[in-house]
């Protein structure tokens, strides 16, 4: 009777020494997995870009990163992120504007390889502040590049974008490839 015992505990030993194993070896791969580790970047305007031209769409100088663990956002010369590799990516911009004109469109251009891939337009009800923001998942193919540009049809030229990590940003994560 002994026996019988014995053997049932080192199987039930056994058994739950292979379910360890195959946890831990899932808990591994699931820890070894880096896609997006390094497949986002978050930049924003870190001082206001004034006078913006009217009917004229700007890049916005996307000039201070919250996060670019791969390097792949440029905030000195071109402020924009080139993609490292293929993939689904979720891209959000958004821009604040001060100082606007009542009764006008105010846009925020999100640009892959210099053409508009998606342009939310707001027209203001006041002369206030005013945040256009936009959204979208894409496709992008390696070494292609995002950028966030201004629209405004105010009629003047005294326009201004705000800085601030919560107010002018554009972030993009790889979602999946």
């Amino acid at each position: 009777m002994r026996q019988n015992e014995l053997t049932r505990e080192i199987e039930f030993l056994n058994h739950q020494k292979q379910d360890w194993k195959t946890a831990h070896g899932i808990w591994e791969n699931i820890r070894g997995l880096t896609i997006g580790t390094t497949t986002k970047a978050r930049a924003y305007l870190g001082t206001d870009q004034n006078d913006i031209t009217s009917g004229t769409a700007t890049k916005v100088q996307l000039d201070t990163e919250s996060y670019d663990p791969g390097s792949h956002f440029d905030p000195t010369t071109n402020y924009r992120f080139t993609v490292p590799e293929a993939g689904y990516y979720q891209i959000i911009g958004c821009i604040a504007y001060k100082n606007i004109v009542a009764d006008k469109q105010y846009g925020c251009f999100i640009r892959k390889n210099g053409s508009n891939i998606f342009q939310p337009l707001l027209h203001s009800s006041h002369n206030a502040f005013l945040m256009v923001t936009a959204t979208d998942i894409q496709y992008l193919a390696k070494d292609d590049y995002i950028e966030l540009f201004c629209y405004h049809n105010a009629g003047v030229n005294t326009v201004d974008i705000a800085s601030g990590s919560h107010r002018t940003y554009l972030s993009i994560h790889i979602l999946s490839k």
